[in-house]
């Protein structure tokens, strides 16, 4: 992890937190938008596969942006002070934490399933990357494109395996009855899981438990 993520984020009585420290306006900067080559630390490793940052703050959307463009204001109007980084972290972390679970649930899914040797539908999967060559708004070439298909596999892979948890298409599950059983599958196959930060170290799983859980 780059020195400013490490300044940034550490683990905390089991969570992942933001640590109020001396590089605290180069903490709130670790959350800035990262093109190719910029740095993007390491946040965990599940069963030696990595979740980046970049990987946690994409899911976080529209939040993401508002706490950004807050904190550009409060730089520009030359407010930003510790006070202003601690509002940050209290919208920032839970956000961080919540998305870093769904991505580390989705993960053992997918994980699960290809040791399972759960096929992929490659005729949906086609239907819908041809679908993205057409729309003007969608269109994706070259790399784009290449990553659309690995994202739409995965995403068909994720569907095929949760409908164990939820039935089937013609009859499914009432919600709670099929949340219930995708938080038990997770959290007994959580208990089996290898987490670990870039170095191998092995980190408190209590971290990745839902919130529903705790």
């Amino acid at each position: 992890m780059n020195q400013v993520l490490k300044h940034c984020m550490v683990f905390i009585g089991g969570s992942l937190a933001l640590a109020l420290v001396p590089q605290s306006r180069m903490c709130a900067k670790a959350s800035e938008p990262r093109n190719d080559g910029a740095p993007n630390g390491v946040v965990i490793k599940v069963n030696g596969e990595t979740i980046t940052v970049r990987d946690v703050e994409d899911r976080m959307g529209s939040a993401l942006l508002e706490l950004r463009k807050w904190r550009e204001g409060a730089e520009k109007a030359g407010k930003w002070n510790a006070e202003m980084l601690h509002k940050f972290e209290e919208q920032y972390i839970p956000s961080f934490r919540q998305q870093l679970r769904n991505i580390a649930f989705e993960r053992l899914i997918l994980q699960s399933a290809r040791n399972e040797g759960i096929a992929v539908d490659e005729t949906a999967v086609k239907r819908k990357l041809d679908a993205a060559r057409k729309t003007p708004d969608e269109q994706k070439e070259g790399k784009e494109l290449v990553e659309l298909k690995v994202k739409l596999r995965d995403e068909n892979l994720l569907n095929t395996f949760r409908w164990r948890f939820w039935g089937s298409p013609d009859n499914p599950l009432p919600t709670e009855t099929a949340r219930r059983n995708e938080r038990e599958w997770y959290h007994k196959t959580l208990t089996e899981t290898v987490v670990t930060d870039e170095h191998g170290k092995a980190i408190d799983k209590t971290m990745l438990r839902f919130r529903d859980d705790e």
